[in-house]
């Protein structure tokens, strides 16, 4: 990518000498010559932005993508009866694409945030930027980063913050007056060397209603989590 760039500066450079000389010649010699290095310096220009795009492309193509898999819910939120029993959820991520990726960076919270007013389906009232708090290194990413070939899935495993919830905070989670939300990002560099981000928020949902099943006895509306929150919580660059 650099050899590209600096091809392309210089392929610019050629063009603007070739330029100065067309318009400042001293002979009519001069002026050909300086029409001629002007030619060649646009035709390298123009094959230089074209091996560029090329190259983007391919890239493009084969580049790895670190995204949601699927998710796994906890046995339950309040358990007064259960004092050691935390309640947590996991985000399973895999490496989408052709090439490996380095995973060298993550972060995440699971809380329960007030429900916005008025609004159906239910959304969390989070900040328009997400905020994850102040930012620490996660001890389970070595200082290298961690380096994951295509197709191969990890797990990232979030406890609730706080670990317990009290009785109130349990029946506003209960009535839709918060919803419980899992949302961070990871970190990671590509083949190619380029950093990449994942954000994602999660929300969870309840089923108060009547189960819906398939007729092999498959529940169709199961409660869990889904993709939620505001635009910017759920980006892949």
């Amino acid at each position: 990518m650099k050899i590209l760039g600096v091809a392309v500066l210089l392929a610019i450079v050629a063009v603007a000498i070739g330029c100065v000389a067309v318009w400042c010649p001293a002979g009519w010699i001069e002026r050909a010559n300086a029409s001629s290095t002007m030619v060649i310096a646009f035709f390298a220009f123009v094959t230089a932005v074209f091996v560029f795009v090329q190259a983007s492309s391919e890239q493009q193509e084969q580049r790895a993508w670190v995204l949601v898999k699927r998710t796994g819910d906890p046995e339950r939120w309040y358990a007064p009866d259960k004092p050691g029993y935390f309640p947590g959820m996991v985000f399973e991520f895999n490496v989408f694409g052709e090439t490996p990726a380095r995973v060298i960076a993550s972060q995440f919270v699971l809380r329960p945030v007030p429900a916005k007013e008025g609004v159906k389906p239910p959304e969390p009232d989070l900040p328009a930027i997400p905020d994850y708090g102040p930012r620490f290194i996660d001890p389970e990413i070595p200082a290298q980063g961690r380096l994951l070939p295509p197709d191969a899935g990890f797990q990232v495993r979030i406890r609730l913050d706080p670990p317990t919830m009290t009785e109130e905070q349990w029946e506003k989670l209960r009535d839709g007056k918060t919803i419980m939300c899992a949302y961070g990002f990871i970190e990671y560099k590509d083949a190619f060397g380029w950093r990449r981000k994942t954000r994602v928020c999660y929300i969870y949902e309840f089923k108060w209603g009547g189960v819906i099943t398939a007729p092999d006895g498959t529940v169709l509306n199961p409660p869990g989590f889904r993709v939620g929150g505001p635009p910017a919580y759920n980006e892949a660059t």
